[in-house]
């Protein structure tokens, strides 16, 4: 669901006000005492941290409104296939014979099996059924991760005095906005960062722990990296979309020391480190917890490595001046070859 976060969490911050909640599909009013918000979607299908920073940035309370959800799950559209015969059109289709119909639908009276209203309409409760029992479902995680300050709403359709819908894909400028006294940089929070790190930045300052999250909110997007067999060679470090990973060489004791870090809390679990990695070095293990997300930087590997006297290239340290490639070049200056990568993926 894409809204302008930073907008709408900018006049939270202003106004203070007790938000109200609701799916696209909600077609109810609500009393002036409220502050309905409409989302562009469903609420099963909100940024899982955009409740936790509308408190963040000073809402007192969030109100859901499950009752008014009446959203329905979207399917693409099914393709015909070009070998198919083109359907008859409706006058057609009633002059075709008796027997021709039934063979057509497989020996059965032509009105057997079909879908009528009555079937559509079971279909579409279905789907409203189930997206408005993913939204009562992502209500109650948010209401466990934190507490009280999320309810759900119960009020009544007003005759009189109904308030105004502000819709959160383009949230009014607030008074102090328009007079220039607030931005974006002075929010407690940053919608534009990861989404684990959204909640996790809202999380601390609502003073909420992270264990908390282990048993509420869904898993995190980061991944659960391990290295085995590392040369340091950065392929990693430049495939990752967000700089979550890192080499550091440190000279330690007259050896160079490289550490290869992975930022958990920014990753994205994106995974072009181990589809490029060369030496196949990187893998996944257990799935992260939030408490792990947030511990931040975690060395992954280390090795003592050199750098070579011809490319300056980093390279594991085995006693000679020159790393492989350059020696391998020195020992054959007009050759080629194929980086390790292809030639394991050639021979398999």
């Amino acid at each position: 669901m894409s809204i302008e976060t930073a907008r709408l969490l900018r006049w939270i911050s202003d106004e203070e006000p007790e938000v109200t909640l609701l799916c696209a599909s909600s077609n109810r009013t609500y009393p002036r005492s409220s502050t309905p918000v409409r989302l562009p979607g469903c609420i099963s299908e909100a940024d899982y941290a955009l409740v936790p920073e509308m408190l963040a940035c000073g809402a007192p309370k969030v109100l859901i409104d499950l009752e008014s959800c009446n959203c329905r799950a979207t399917e693409a559209p099914v393709e015909s296939d070009p070998s198919e015969k083109p359907q008859q059109s409706p006058v057609n289709q009633v002059e075709a014979s008796g027997s021709d119909a039934e063979q057509a639908n497989g020996g059965r009276p032509a009105d057997e099996g079909q879908p009528n209203d009555a079937t559509g309409m079971a279909h579409e409760n279905r789907q409203a059924g189930s997206l408005k029992d993913l939204a009562a479902q992502r209500t109650q995680s948010w209401r466990g991760l934190l507490g009280d300050k999320v309810l759900i709403f119960e009020g009544e359709e007003p005759r009189f005095r109904k308030a105004e819908v502000i819709l959160a894909a383009a949230a009014p400028l607030s008074r102090r906005a328009l007079f220039g006294l607030g931005s974006e940089s002075n929010l407690p929070v940053d919608p534009s960062l990861s989404a684990d790190e959204r909640l996790l930045n809202a999380l601390e300052v609502l003073g909420v722990a992270p264990e908390r999250a282990d048993k509420f909110a869904p898993a995190p997007e980061a991944a659960a990296l391990q290295a085995n067999g590392c040369t340091a060679c950065g392929v990693c470090v430049a495939a990752c979309p967000t700089g979550s990973l890192t080499l550091t060489t440190t000279t330690a004791s007259g050896h160079d020391v490289t550490v290869l870090e992975h930022n958990r809390t920014t990753c994205v679990g994106a995974g072009e480190c181990i589809r490029l990695c060369p030496e196949s070095a990187l893998s996944l293990s257990n799935p992260l917890s939030w408490t792990e997300v947030a511990q931040g930087e975690v060395a992954l590997t280390s090795l003592h490595t050199a750098k070579c006297k011809r490319c300056n290239a980093t390279y594991p340290d085995d006693g000679e001046e020159l790393c492989p490639t350059c020696r391998r070049k020195m020992q054959d200056p007009f050759g080629y070859w194929l980086p390790p990568g292809f030639e394991r993926n050639s021979n398999g």
